[in-house]
């Protein structure tokens, strides 16, 4: 979990040039053992067309990036998490 919260708050940080607060919360549920951690920013937010190809293998909106980072942290800590 700890990769995936790292891409996120860099992403969060990246979306704020001109600096401003990231709001990170979280929710535990005891029923299934589930986390739900939610980040707020008041970043430039992502376009709808984009939002839908968010963890897309190779898709990114940024120059220098592959598009594997949310795709591959999220896939790795689920793994970790169910093993």
């Amino acid at each position: 979990m700890v990769p995936v919260t790292t891409l996120c708050l860099k992403n969060a940080i990246e979306a704020m040039p001109h600096g401003g607060n990231i709001f990170i919360d979280y929710e535990l549920i005891q029923e299934n053992r589930r986390i739900i951690v939610t980040f707020i920013d008041k970043g430039i937010g992502i376009d709808r067309n984009v939002l839908r190809y968010l963890v897309t293998p190779f898709y990114t909106s940024k120059d220098k990036e592959i598009g594997l980072g949310l795709t591959v942290k999220a896939t790795k800590s689920f793994k970790n998490i169910t093993e």
